[in-house]
Order: C-alpha cells, then sequence, then structure tokens
C-alpha cells in the first residue's frame, strides 16, 4: 500500500503540509506521483532543492513579485506542478512560498503538498519557535521520524536542533535516544505537531523502516499509537519498496 491510498486522497481535496525528519522531500513526490490524474501542486513554505528536469513533473522557478496565473498552470492533471521561487542566496534551491499564496493555489489545484519544515537532512527534527510554517489550511499533517535515529545520541548528528530536542525529553544529547523519547516529542506541544491546524488530520510517518526488523518495526507502531494523547495514523514506511506502506494502525 502507499500514503495516498492508506488517506484515501483520490476522492475530495487535500492541503498536506509535511513536517518533522528527514524524508520529506521523498513523500512530498511520492505524493505527487501517486496523485497522478489530478490537478496537483508541489510547493514549500521553507526550503527545497530544486529538482532536476524529468519527465514525471513541471517545474516553475518564479520570481517574487511576479503574477502567477494559477489557473492555467492547474490544467495539466498529467504531471504535478513543483513550484517554488528562486533565490541568488540560495542557488539551485526553490525557497518559500507566502501563506496567502498558497490561499490562492488552493483554489485552483485539487491538491497541495507542501514541505514545511527543514531538518539538514537529519532524521529528527525538534522545531524551534519559528517553526514549521505550516497553513491554516492544512487538512493533513505529516510528521516524519527517521527509524535511524533509534539507539543514537541525540546530538547534532542526528537530530536537528538537539538542545530543544534534549529539552523535551529530559535527557543529555549524549544519551541514545529511545522510543519513549519519539513519543515525548510526538506529544508535546511544542513537539512534532506543533502549529498544526485544528481539525486537520495527523500521520505519523515513521520512516527508513527497512532499517529495522519488521516485527520491530510493528511493535514500535502499537507502542506509539497506545501512547498517543491525541488521535493520530501511525505508520510504518520504507521507500525502499515499491509499496513503501508496510503497516498502519
Amino acid at each position: 500500500m502507499n500514503l495516498s491510498d492508506l488517506l484515501n486522497l483520490k476522492n475530495g481535496k487535500a492541503v498536506i503540509s509535511i513536517a518533522g525528519g528527514g524524508g520529506k522531500t521523498a513523500t512530498l513526490f511520492e505524493l505527487g506521483r501517486r496523485l497522478s490524474g489530478h490537478s496537483v501542486l508541489l510547493t514549500t513554505t521553507t526550503k527545497i532543492m530544486k529538482p532536476s528536469p524529468s519527465p514525471l513533473y513541471r517545474v516553475l522557478d518564479s520570481r517574487k513579485g511576479m503574477t502567477i496565473h494559477w489557473d492555467l498552470l492547474s490544467v495539466d492533471k498529467d504531471l504535478p506542478l513543483v513550484f517554488g521561487f528562486g533565490s541568488e542566496s540560495y542557488p539551485g534551491k526553490l525557497t518559500g512560498v507566502p501563506l496567502e499564496l498558497l490561499e490562492e493555489a488552493s483554489g485552483h489545484f485539487e491538491y497541495l503538498v507542501v514541505e514545511a519544515d527543514g531538518s539538514a537532512g537529519r532524521p529528527l527534527k525538534a522545531p524551534a519557535e519559528h517553526e514549521p510554517v505550516i497553513s491554516p489550511l492544512t487538512t493533513i499533517y505529516i510528521g516524519l521520524i527517521g527509524l535511524d535515529v533509534l539507539n543514537c545520541p541525540g546530538d547534532d548528528s542526528k537530530v536537528h536542533r538537539p538542545e530543544i530536542f534534549e529539552q523535551i525529553r529530559g535527557k543529555k544529547q549524549s544519551s541514545p535516544v529511545t522510543p519513549d523519547d519519539l513519543i515525548k516529542l510526538i506529544n508535546h506541544k511544542q513537539g512534532l505537531f506543533k502549529s498544526a491546524p485544528q481539525g486537520s488530520r495527523k500521520v505519523i510517518l515513521l520512516n527508513k523502516a527497512d532499517l529495522i526488523d519488521r516485527k520491530q518495526g510493528e511493535s514500535l507502531c502499537r507502542y506509539i499509537k497506545d501512547s498517543l494523547e491525541s488521535e493520530a495514523l501511525v505508520v510504518l514506511n520504507s521507500y525502499q519498496e515499491s509499496e513503501p506502506v508496510l503497516f498502519s494502525l
């Protein structure tokens, strides 16, 4: 199974925001690919690498101040549109789209998929005060955790903003990351689902499941699900598989 099927996305409109640790861009493009046949905008409120030319999507590198003709850009339903602003300060990247522009685009596309956080390639992220940048239109909020963080020190080698994670879990950065630490991050009001709009559907995406034993991964999902303080879908995921979703509850 894949995330689009699991979330039953092909039966209506959605604004999907992706935050947390490593794997956000892969999730962005995976959803874009699975939603072929619908008008899909893939974008960011932070920064993403500008993708290379591909027959799988269109890319529009715009400039701030330009008029965006969303009605024309949303007509092609065969290929998702990757949209962002170019910047001389960040060569090779597409930089953040203002929230008001996302609201404008939402009237033209069936699906908006937004990378709304940065993690500097780390599998785990504890957000700072200004992060993530979540649209209030968000209907589905996906929080990513890379399972390669487990049993590793919670320092800068695996955690983006380790000093914040240190405060949330109440342990020194040198202490190995445990499932209980992940639960603390998930449940904390300044943690994985910080800034989630009221009523949005929450998804905990445990990524890189190929790195651990399958039964161990399923047990981790159950343990996290039983420890949640608010409702969320827990998904065991690996992009090394043709059907990435390995288990969910």
